[in-house]
């Protein structure tokens, strides 16, 4: 009976190993995280393209059409330094990079902020739609929610 037990204990941990061995973590492409404008639009980082789709199987500052988007097999998709989703990344990113959006034109860059930018209509709209396409197991959609019922009337 220890054998019979022992065996089906090995062949448990064997299919488990197999199953893990094919996930892979899909991290922030690197043009997504480096402070520089790789393609050249005046924009870098989470300040264009990367907002719509940061993970690095996708093109980074260059535009990832929502069909090629979230489709590596069996990936984990992970954000930096302990960020729980892509859109947690970017409050932080919001609240913390000087953006050179600011106004009046011409302007110093400055802090947006993450309430201010993600609660002034009618942006809401626009960054609903950049993460309701994210895999509901990615997170952004929920936090984005979460985000909103704190925002002031």
């Amino acid at each position: 009976m220890t054998s019979k037990a022992s065996g089906l204990a090995l062949v448990a941990v064997v299919v488990l190993a197999m199953g893990m061995a094919g996930t892979r973590a899909v991290e922030f492409h690197k043009d997504c995280l480096d402070g520089i404008d790789n393609d050249g639009s005046g924009d870098f980082d989470f300040f264009e393209e990367c907002l719509a789709y940061p993970y690095a199987d996708g093109n980074g500052e260059q535009y990832t059409p929502v069909d090629e988007r979230f489709n590596s097999i069996a990936a984990a998709y992970v954000s930096p330094n302990g960020f729980a989703n892509a859109f947690e990344y970017n409050v932080w990113f919001y609240d913390n990079v000087p953006s050179s959006y600011c106004l009046p034109p011409g302007s110093p860059p400055c802090i947006l902020g993450a309430i201010p930018t993600f609660c002034t209509q009618p942006i809401p709209g626009v960054f609903l739609h950049s993460f309701a396409h994210f895999p509901a197991s990615e997170g952004s959609e929920a936090s984005f929610q979460a985000l909103l019922t704190t925002c002031p009337p």
